[in-house]
């Protein structure tokens, strides 16, 4: 009788230090997420901040160009091609996805980066605004930033549907002497806090849709893959 106390004792109390471990990773975990997600909505609110003031600065100089022009009874055709191309052009079918990739293929361009681009109609219907732009945001300014420091000075982004999946991949151009893989994504950027919350945040917007992620360094090129379930 006393054994059978004592086993049943001393089950009861590794099932609460079982409990108690549980609780304990879970509530570590938990935590960890919040911080990320706390991180993600700041990063998020400063990129928004900065795409504002880009476009905010782009139509107030046109804007000022096209009142000079009209005031002296003529307006350069440039000018009207600036403001033409101000607006996103259709790629994927989803607005906020086509104004973002629309802006940075400005942004490559006035950095002299060749941007390409082979893009099916992909509207990411499963996955929210609140998560798709941020992804493809932080691994274009990543491609960009890597593409500057470079020689060749281009990169493609291709987006695709392959078995239920959303396939994403960015090819860059980059310094043959850089090794991002082994230096933890360092770059010569100089807000590199910033870029590595941009490379945790991807991380973990794909982990939070059950996809994978993948980096390929084949020494003047890298290369980015995405996987994300439909």
């Amino acid at each position: 009788m006393t054994s059978t106390l004592n086993i049943t004792i001393i089950i009861s109390l590794l099932s609460f230090l079982i409990l108690f471990i549980l609780i304990f990773f879970s509530s570590r975990s938990f935590n960890y997420n919040k911080k990320l997600v706390k991180l993600y909505n700041e990063k998020k609110e400063i990129d928004e901040l900065i795409e504002f003031n880009n476009y905010k600065s782009n139509i107030l100089n046109i804007t000022a160009e096209v009142k000079d022009a009209i005031n002296n009874y003529s307006i350069n055709s440039s000018n009207l091609k600036d403001i033409d191309n101000l607006r996103p052009i259709r790629i994927t079918g989803r607005r906020s996805v086509d104004s973002l990739i629309s802006s940075k293929i400005r942004i490559s361009k006035l950095k002299d980066i060749n941007f390409y681009y082979d893009i099916m109609p992909t509207k990411f219907n499963t996955i929210d605004d609140s998560d798709i732009i941020p992804l493809l945001g932080n691994i274009i300014d990543n491609s960009i930033e890597a593409a500057l420091h470079s020689k060749q000075k281009e990169l493609k982004l291709q987006l695709r549907i392959v078995k239920n999946c959303y396939v994403i991949k960015i090819t860059n151009s980059k310094d043959i002497t850089l090794k991002p893989l082994k230096n933890n994504f360092n770059t010569t950027k100089e807000d590199t806090l910033k870029h590595g919350l941009g490379t945790k945040i991807v991380k973990f917007i794909v982990q939070k849709h059950k996809g994978k992620i993948s980096y390929n360094d084949k020494g003047d090129e890298f290369i980015a893959k995405i996987i994300i379930p439909m």
